[in-house]
């Protein structure tokens, strides 16, 4: 049986803060909650966006791509494209840098002398603290359902 996959859409040209907000939108989030997935603030997402960062920092871009869940190509794409909107089509060195190494810390610099096991389980731990915020945000919302039927 096969299986219908996505093809993400292309990146919008000229504007990195056009494909974040794409990107968004395919993961059906919004500001806020990509903001909190980043562990950013909601003002570094909706400046992007809005095309007030002149030049995103690697960092930024980086855990947009986590949060995001990009991987493979798709990953290579994101920091290409960041690469091109920063310094007008030539490729930036510090966001080339970080393309190929997915799962280093902020503000680590070289990779911060971790192994790639220690990477792996790092963004293991990344992905289910998503997963933890999510589910409290849903319990939130059904605490919230269940005082108003109560109240």
């Amino acid at each position: 049986m096969e299986h219908a996959v996505e093809v993400p859409p292309p990146p919008p040209r000229g504007s990195f803060g056009a494909l974040v907000r794409a990107y968004r939108n395919r993961a059906f989030l919004s500001q806020e909650q990509l903001a909190e997935r980043a562990e950013l603030s909601e003002r570094t997402v909706r400046n992007l966006e809005a095309q007030r960062v002149r030049s995103p920092r690697p960092d930024t871009v980086r855990l947009l791509a986590d949060a995001l869940e990009l991987s493979g190509p798709e990953r290579a794409g994101w920091f290409a494209a960041a690469a091109e909107w920063t310094i007008g089509g030539q490729a930036g060195p510090a966001l080339e840098a970080r393309a190929g190494r997915p799962g280093l810390g902020a503000g680590s610099g070289g990779g911060g002398g971790l192994s790639n096991a220690d990477r792996r389980e790092l963004a293991e731990l990344r992905h289910e603290n998503r997963r933890l915020r999510e589910d409290l945000q849903i319990l939130k919302r059904a605490a919230a359902i269940f005082d108003g039927i109560a109240g």
